[in-house]
């Protein structure tokens, strides 16, 4: 598994390395016509909302992007890329993962055209595709701005 390190000093640094993400993954295609996935995890306030916004943006979608912690899901239409919808989804609160049903993850996952963002997606690991981009997220001991973005993927 290919492992890459990043250091941002701020939440705007933060978002901008979510906005590049999501320009890189606009011309992404995988030969299993699946979408692309990202788990975005680490501890509460460790920038994973503030990411998921950046890489929208990258992504060309405009409006603003919110947590969706009480609703688990949000679906944002693509329109500058192959993909069709952005899904921002929210394990934070999610009880079990019967509940995944309810929003439709196993059709998102599935769907070529789609994009997902899932904070905490720690919780669901085992649902997660394969190649799924993994991203942990942590706070510097010394620094309150600054965080550690660990890139795992397949």
């Amino acid at each position: 598994m290919a492992k890459r390190r990043f250091v941002t000093k701020s939440a705007n640094s933060t978002r901008k390395l979510g906005e590049i993400l999501g320009e890189e993954t606009r011309g992404y295609f995988n030969r299993k016509k699946t979408g692309f996935c990202v788990s975005l995890e680490g501890e509460l306030g460790s920038g994973k909302t503030v990411f998921a916004k950046g890489f929208a943006r990258g992504l060309g979608i405009v409006r603003p992007v919110t947590s969706p912690t009480f609703v688990l899901a949000k679906r944002y239409p693509v329109t500058k890329s192959r993909f069709r919808n952005f899904w921002h989804v929210d394990c934070y609160r999610l009880k079990n993962a019967r509940e995944l049903k309810t929003i439709g993850y196993e059709n998102m996952v599935r769907d070529p055209y789609a994009v997902l963002a899932i904070e905490w997606g720690d919780r669901i690991r085992k649902y997660l595709p394969k190649e799924a981009l993994r991203i942990v997220f942590q706070h510097e001991k010394k620094s309150r701005t600054t965080r550690i973005l660990t890139f795992y993927g397949a």
